[in-house]
């Protein structure tokens, strides 16, 4: 089942009415067609695995309703599409395009990419909790031997627990120590290079103090998924997208709430291209965030 958020769009070249493709199909179809041809495009999004069923009677009665013409110009105009200008595919039974195959897939990948990267900090989670837990109730049942035991074994279990408990502490801190290096390393990515890059292009303006205090463990994770340079991509897309009036968006955002919406600028989100479409644009959230 398709989630309503992934049904806003699906990526592909802003060139591409200058394929050849396209161009042989525009000159026997025109812009008609070439408005058909994505319509068709569209609905294999919608479907699943991407593909149509096209093996019924009624296929091309019902795709000829949505093109508004007859069903046998509907049925020229996909076989055209598919002997001629070689822009889908079918096996008799479904009708496909290979370029939305390969677009989608790696679409796909990243949310699987995503999901197991949370699963992970999930279980990473439910074990911790888990071992406090399991140490509770070795703690609670100690207490209660010691209580019945001579006062000399109980002088020698308190050496025990306190040796094992300055272990456990010490292990701990290293622990805390390591997670703390990693993401140093994020925060200096931010703090130095990344907010000097900001500063420079006058969308908004921060001090170093006022970054470390709105900057939080979920903007550091973003940069360890995404990586340093692809975040930096996406940070001169967005400001394209923001400066260029071609483009359909106007959202003003602070550092740090650009990082919670760097997605949308990703390389493989293709914002040129879809802030290009006014409607399209429109169903981004336009708010301006200082």
């Amino acid at each position: 089942m398709i989630r309503m958020k992934d049904a806003y769009w699906f990526s592909h070249d802003a060139n591409a009415r200058n394929d050849i493709k396209h161009i042989e199909m525009r000159s026997l179809y025109g812009w008609e067609g070439y408005g058909w041809y994505w319509m068709i495009v569209e609905l294999m999004r919608e479907s699943s695995d991407y593909k149509i069923p096209c093996g019924k009677r009624t296929f091309y009665t019902t795709m000829a309703n949505m093109m508004g013409c007859n069903e046998e110009k509907a049925k020229q105009y996909i076989a055209d599409c598919v002997e001629e200008f070689e822009l889908f595919k079918t096996d008799g039974d479904f009708l496909w395009s290979d370029s939305l195959l390969h677009r989608m897939q790696i679409k796909d990948d990243l949310r699987k990419k995503r999901s197991a990267a949370g699963t992970k900090a999930a279980t990473s989670r439910w074990n911790t909790d888990t071992d406090k837990i399991a140490n509770v109730k070795q703690t609670h049942n100690k207490r209660i031997t010691n209580v019945q035991q001579n006062d000399a074994r109980e002088k020698k279990r308190k050496k025990e627990n306190t040796s094992k408990d300055i272990i456990r502490s010490t292990n701990l801190e290293v622990s805390k120590i390591n997670v703390n290096k990693k993401e140093n390393i994020y925060s200096q990515f931010i703090l130095n290079g990344f907010l000097e890059k900001w500063n420079t292009l006058n969308i908004t303006t921060h001090s170093t103090e006022t970054v470390k205090r709105k900057i939080q463990k979920k903007h550091l994770d973003t940069i360890k998924l995404y990586g340093e340079d692809t975040i930096l991509k996406a940070l001169d897309s967005y400001v394209e997208v923001l400066r260029d009036k071609k483009y359909y968006y106007d959202s003003i955002f602070t550092l740090w709430r650009f990082l919670e919406k760097v997605e949308d600028f990703l390389p493989e989100a293709k914002p040129l291209v879809r802030f290009l479409d006014k409607k399209q644009a429109e169903k981004f959230p336009h708010e301006d965030l200082y």
